[in-house]
């Protein structure tokens, strides 16, 4: 008896955590960094296990900080106080989008500690304020560089103009 078994958006995510799962040990970090991504885009139970097995055994820094933070974006949706706590201490600084956002649901979520919810709030602040300081140091950087490119035009104008003898008022 055979039938033909329905492809749906469930069984998709499904396969794509067996798949990083088969590949969080492989040998080559962009491989095991792409599987971190998947298991934190769909997380289930087992995968976060998986996850945390693989904290200790992760030889890559930066891949170590990446599953402390995904880890910790998870553990703000749960309803443990204290893992929420011990995650907001992990994320505290941290200004990528998924913690920002993470963030702002816990600040908004009724049925959480109003202290936990005003810590969430507060770290939320500073992130948006750290990012407003960085557009502006951003802003100052780019225009000192096009800056720099129109300075350089200006001077090859007026040293081009001023060889052949041509009065140069554009600069």
């Amino acid at each position: 008896d055979v039938r033909r078994l329905p492809v749906d958006n469930p069984l998709r995510e499904q396969l794509a955590t067996l798949a990083a799962l088969s590949s969080i040990s492989n040998a080559d970090p962009g491989a095991r960094r792409r599987a971190i991504g998947a298991i934190l885009s769909a997380p289930s139970t087992t995968a976060l296990e998986a996850l945390r097995a693989r904290l200790a055994a992760e030889p890559e820094p930066g891949l170590r900080r990446e599953i402390r933070v995904g880890l910790a974006t998870v553990a703000l949706a749960g309803d443990d106080e204290q893992a929420i706590a011990a995650a907001l201490d992990t994320l505290d600084g941290h200004l990528e989008v998924p913690v920002r956002t993470a963030l702002a649901a816990l600040a908004a979520r009724d049925g959480i500690a109003l202290p936990l919810r005003e810590r969430a709030r507060v770290q939320l602040r500073e992130a948006q304020e750290r990012l407003r300081w960085l557009a502006r140091l951003e802003s100052v950087f780019f225009g000192l560089s096009l800056g720099s490119v129109l300075l350089l035009s200006a001077i090859g104008l007026a040293i081009t103009f001023g060889v052949m003898g041509v009065i140069n008022m554009a600069h």
